[in-house]
């Protein structure tokens, strides 16, 4: 008897974190979609110039590299 008591108590928590988890992802879509086309825009062009930033630092540092590396062989 104990047995079973435990296992529909475990379905009901089971249940209740699908249930939370919908909730979570309805909250998401929500966000997304009471975002602008202009605001997302901004939000790429914004992500883009980080990425291009981050590109050309590394860039930077590889010629800086590469600098050393013949400066050390003459």
């Amino acid at each position: 008897n104990n047995d079973t008591d435990s296992l529909s108590e475990y379905d009901d928590t089971e249940v209740n974190v699908a249930g939370n988890e919908s909730d979570d992802n309805d909250k998401l879509s929500e966000t997304f979609d009471s975002l602008d086309e202009e605001q997302l825009y901004l939000i790429m062009v914004i992500m883009t110039r980080m990425t291009m930033n981050l590109w050309m630092i590394g860039q930077q540092m590889l010629s800086n590299q590469i600098v050393k590396l013949f400066v050390n062989k003459i």
